[in-house]
Formats: structure tokens, C-alpha cells, sequence
């Protein structure tokens, strides 16, 4: 959303709970009206009623669809292979899908949630590139990528939300050891330099996994230079 844009007014029309999360990526500048000033308004403008009514009405339908489609994975249908900007929103509640995060305090995953940053990969893109620089880590919310080596070779894949990557540059303080490429469309989570230093000294736990899933991939890295 940019400026001019407007929201909320979906649990005030509809009389129900919020229906999303707003996060602001920038410093923002709002207006705010109350319930019974939005209702007052609605009532003197049949014009501003009708705009919020259609906004509510379309943000609505994509609620329905979000639920819907949650309904189906969980009684083990299968969804559709598409990405859904809103469910994979960085939230407390999607940060738990996460399998490194899943043990994780609520706390933790709430200050994790204003951290991080969500981006939509298109299939062939490359994440991270073998030799760059490390600025940030990258945890995988849904798809699948390809790891390729400073070779070019392949050396496996990985299907989100199962899946981290880009960490060993940082912690080892080396450049970039792997190329990750998306394989399918994706949703990553990214987590800045840091943020993520910052995190490894609150949270024991995720400490201990990024620090021996990052060891291991520098040993098969360093094992790769020396058998070539």
C-alpha cells in the first residue's frame, strides 16, 4: 500500500474481527477515524460509503479464499501451486510454520516478525549468488530451490518451510559459499546481518541449529575446494 490507500474498514462494515495484519515497512503518517465516525460518515456520503463498502467487500472474498484454502491443506487436499501474498505475510503465526522456529517463544517470533521482510522469487531467479557478500539470510516460506555449487554443479534442493540458507556467509565472515536459484515460485523471509547477530545472542536455541547447519556447509564447502 502506498499513499492514499486506506484499510480497516472490514471489521467496522462487516461487524467481525480483524481480517489482517498492517505492517509498516516505512515511517508512515496515518489518519484515523473511530468505528462510529466512519459509520457517520458512511450515513452523510452515499459515495464514501459505496467505495468502502466495495473495499470491504473485495478484501472480504480474499479472506474467504485464504480460509478456504487453509481448510484444504489441513483436511489434505491439495492447494492450488500458487502463491498467496496474504498467508505468507511475516506474522508471528507463519513464522511458526517455520520448522526452526516452531520451538520458539512468542515473544522471540514477534520481535522476528517486525525483522524480517517478505519478497515474492519467480521461478529461474537467483537468491544468492556464489562469492558475494553476505547482508542477510533467508528463510524459505514456500517453494522449492536449487543449491549449486562454486562449480556450477547441483548439490541438492530444498522446499520451503523447511529450508534456511545464506547464513554461513555471515557467520563464518566468508563470501557467499553457494548459489541458491528458485526452482518454482517462492516466498522467502529475510532477515538482515544484524538482525540476525542480534537474534543468535537472545535465543539459544536457533543459535545452536544456524551455527551447526552453517559449520556443516563450510566443512562440504572447504571438502569441495579440496577435491577439485
Amino acid at each position: 500500500m502506498h499513499n492514499g490507500h486506506f484499510f480497516g474498514e472490514v471489521g467496522i462494515l462487516l461487524d467481525m474481527k480483524r481480517t489482517a495484519s498492517i505492517k509498516a515497512k516505512t515511517t508512515c503518517h496515518l489518519f484515523k477515524l473511530t468505528k462510529d465516525s466512519v459509520l457517520d460518515c458512511c450515513k452523510q456520503s452515499s459515495e464514501l460509503q459505496a467505495k468502502f463498502k466495495a473495499a470491504a467487500d473485495e478484501r472480504y472474498a480474499l479472506y474467504e479464499k485464504r480460509m478456504a484454502t487453509q481448510n484444504d491443506t489441513q483436511t489434505g487436499s491439495k492447494p492450488e501451486n500458487k502463491i498467496e501474498q496474504f498467508d505468507l505475510e511475516v506474522t508471528e503465526q507463519n513464522l511458526r510454520k517455520l520448522q526452526i522456529f516452531r520451538n520458539v517463544e512468542d515473544c522471540t517470533l514477534k520481535e522476528l516478525a517486525l525483522l524480517m521482510e517478505r519478497s515474492d522469487i519467480e521461478t529461474g531467479q537467483i537468491i544468492i549468488q556464489c562469492g558475494e557478500t553476505a547482508e542477510s539470510m533467508y528463510f524459505l516460506a514456500s517453494g522449492r530451490v536449487v543449491i549449486i555449487s562454486e562449480f556450477g554443479d547441483e548439490l541438492d534442493t530444498a522446499d520451503g518451510p523447511y529450508a534456511w540458507f545464506g547464513e554461513v556467509a555471515i557467520l563464518e565472515q566468508v563470501p557467499r559459499t553457494a548459489t541458491v536459484k528458485a526452482i518454482s515460485k517462492c516466498s522467502v523471509f529475510e532477515l538482515k546481518r544484524g538482525s540476525l547477530l542480534e537474534l543468535l545472542e537472545k535465543d539459544p536455541t536457533i543459535a545452536e541449529q544456524l551455527r551447526e547447519s552453517s559449520l556443516s556447509r563450510l566443512q562440504k564447502y572447504l571438502m569441495r575446494n579440496v577435491l577439485a
